[in-house]
């Protein structure tokens, strides 16, 4: 297995990390809407995210992706946070669009993408990071979160994303001992 970090992903392997999210989240019963799907899953942050992906051998087994932004209003799925975007320290990071193919999960893939990603973020200067654990990911997925120490906004709190049921989070990279 090898993961590449890349600023700007070739067109056909932008399709294939698009069509391995829609797989991977209708497997995990995500309740997709075809009709907006097809946005959802190509919105206008690929273009400029930093993209990680994961391949055993040939095939693409994992993505995921970050971006930066210096207006936290702009961070990939915004309305989902809400009020709560005005507090955040700036730049700010987003960790978004992480999915594992299902044979080969449990093995920390996705822990080693988020440090990725996380490294890399704290390198482009974030000051925070937010993030939203969507409810069809599981209770591992959100714990693995927290312990990478990212908190909810607000406790108790839960919108409705695009993928069904969600809790946005934060990290402030002064809480940074979990990225050593």
């Amino acid at each position: 297995m090898h993961v590449e970090m890349t600023q700007s992903l070739p067109a056909t392997l932008l399709e294939e990390v698009r069509r391995l999210r829609v797989a991977v989240w209708r497997i995990a019963g995500a309740q997709l809407d075809p009709a907006r799907e097809c946005r959802y899953f190509a919105d206008d942050h690929d273009e400029h995210a930093l993209h990680f992906t994961a391949f055993d051998a040939t095939r693409l087994i994992a993505a995921a992706r970050a971006c930066v932004h210096e207006n936290p209003f702009e961070v990939p799925d915004a309305a989902l946070f809400g009020r709560h975007l005005e507090n955040v320290d700036c730049p700010v990071g987003s960790i978004n669009r992480l999915v594992v193919d299902r044979s080969f999960r449990g093995q920390g893939l996705a822990r080693y993408l988020d440090l990725q990603r996380l490294a890399r973020l704290r390198m482009e200067g974030c000051q925070s990071v937010v993030g939203w654990w969507a409810e069809v990911s599981g209770s591992t997925r959100l714990a693995a979160l927290k312990d990478l120490g990212f908190r909810p906004f607000e406790p108790g709190a839960v919108v409705t994303g695009p993928l069904g049921r969600a809790v946005p989070l934060q990290l402030a990279f002064r809480c940074e001992r979990h990225l050593r």
